[in-house]
């Protein structure tokens, strides 16, 4: 399984970390843990607990209709604290 890292740009026009997955590849229990691991890893950035794990992630990618996925940390502008963000990374 793949994953792109890259730079993006946060709604403070700062660089981020960010990383993106193609949802087919998807095919074990492993592959899926890497990326929980990879949301573990934006969140320790950000000085923050994560406890998410692959059923979160499942239940997540779920509501999620796209088939290249990125995910990055920002600012939630109506709490003012972190928060993972979803984006169709095949745009990008």
């Amino acid at each position: 399984m793949n994953i792109e890292l890259m730079l993006l740009e946060d709604s403070d026009g700062d660089e981020t970390l960010g990383f993106s997955f193609w949802k087919r590849n998807l095919k074990t229990t492993d592959d899926k843990k890497k990326v929980v691991s990879m949301i573990h890893h934006l969140y320790h950035m950000q000085c923050i607990e994560s406890s998410m794990d692959v059923e979160h992630l499942d239940e997540i990618l779920e509501d999620i209709s796209y088939s290249k996925v990125g995910f990055v940390m920002d600012v939630n502008p109506s709490t003012q604290n972190y928060a993972l963000y979803a984006y169709n990374a095949n745009q990008k």
